[in-house]
């Protein structure tokens, strides 16, 4: 039994777990993969649960394992050798000191049920997880942020990263941001060394509330933005959508949430992750094409067109 983190570094080093395998999760894999096999505060081997799938006939697991890429949401670039791929959740879950959680926001509901309800599945009471899912629950009239959702399920503090991020940016390695946001400043000091490398700088603030919900609202900002884009409005259109859009963003955290600290607009969670949502994110495209598309597509039809599968961000 461990006190805390730093505790249990004095038996060894952390070991991490990824809970996902979208584009998201596997540009995430590389960055936590680089950091842990050249960070002595970390297990070189980092495990990465993903749902049992097939593609083109072959285990997603298998591809990931073997070929060290995946396949069907990242082609073409390559993963870091340490990452293990796991379907079963016991394996990626038992025993680890890190649990990040990248899964779409309508699945983590299932997933977190998942682990609550296996006799197999063991967390530590020392772990800390952390959220890069963007969105809310909502249960029986009631909202809540992922991450403290996931904190509530699991018994367990959870932090939650967001930012201006488009995955295949960030697996290319180009250079992008992102902001932490926790309440718990020793666990920031280890989420910051689990990300943080030259080509992905993280900044690390005491406000997750506000954190996640740029997050997630922006999300709605973005799909406007698309709808503009699909309907040719013109810039000034756009533009009043969006300085609309985060005046209600800021107005809605101090509803529902009781404060909204505007600094954090500031980060990269906030303008920056607005501006790149809407030239370059999926919400923006798929909104717009929706509005040109004769006869009309509907979203799940947009989603297999043009995200490969993928889900679009909602709150």
């Amino acid at each position: 039994m461990y006190r805390n983190l730093f505790d249990k570094l004095k038996d060894g080093p952390l070991k991490i777990s990824i809970l996902g395998s979208g584009n998201w999760a596997s540009a995430i894999s590389k960055v936590v993969g680089t950091n842990a096999k050249n960070n002595y505060l970390f297990e070189n081997e980092v495990r990465m649960w993903i749902r049992d799938e097939f593609v083109n006939g072959e285990r997603m697991v298998d591809i990931i394992n073997n070929k060290h890429e995946n396949t069907k949401y990242l082609k073409g670039v390559p993963l870091p050798h340490n990452i293990v791929a796991h379907s079963d959740l016991a394996s990626v879950i038992n025993d680890a000191d890190l649990l990040i959680f990248i899964v779409p926001c309508q699945y983590l509901e299932s997933v977190l049920a998942l682990i609550k309800e296996s006799e197999s599945i063991k967390i530590a009471s020392h772990a800390k997880a952390i959220s890069l899912t963007k969105g809310f629950i909502v249960k029986k009239n009631q909202m809540k942020l992922c991450s403290n959702y996931i904190s509530d399920f699991l018994n367990i503090p959870c932090s939650a990263l967001s930012g201006a991020n488009i995955a295949m940016d960030v697996a290319m390695e180009n250079f992008s941001e992102a902001t932490i946001g926790g309440n718990d400043k020793d666990s920031l000091v280890i989420w910051q060394r689990v990300f943080d490398l030259p080509y992905f700088k993280i900044n690390c603030v005491n406000e997750t509330i506000e954190v996640e919900i740029c997050g997630a609202l922006k999300n709605i900002i973005t799909l406007a933005c698309g709808f503009c884009d699909g309907l040719n409005l013109p810039t000034n259109s756009k533009s009043a959508i969006i300085r609309n859009g985060i005046n209600e963003m800021i107005l809605f955290g101090k509803v529902f949430f009781q404060k909204f600290n505007e600094n954090i607009l500031l980060e990269s969670c906030g303008f920056a992750d607005i501006i790149t949502s809407f030239l370059a994110g999926r919400n923006a495209k798929c909104s717009a094409e929706f509005i040109k598309s004769t006869p009309k597509k509907t979203w799940e039809e947009l989603e297999n067109e043009i995200l490969k599968g993928q889900k679009l961000q909602v709150c």
